[in-house]
């Protein structure tokens, strides 16, 4: 792994371990079940917050996607 950018001692850094992140929270949660462990982030506790924005993201991502 390279960082993209200059780490600060005691900066949190973290990883996705799944997909683009787009999905609902509960295919979210699936996802990670097969690593071992329940996310506890904001944006995977709260499905009422989280969906409705992970929905206007794909679609905002549609036009990108079909041009790959």
């Amino acid at each position: 792994l390279r960082a993209m950018k200059p780490i600060k001692k005691g900066e949190e850094i973290t990883i996705t371990y799944i997909s683009d992140g787009v999905d609902s929270t509960t295919e979210r949660q699936r996802q990670l079940a097969s690593y071992g462990f329940t996310c506890t982030c904001e944006r995977c506790s709260n499905p009422e917050i989280s969906d409705p924005k992970s929905r206007q993201i794909k679609e905002l991502l549609k036009p990108v996607r079909s041009m790959l």
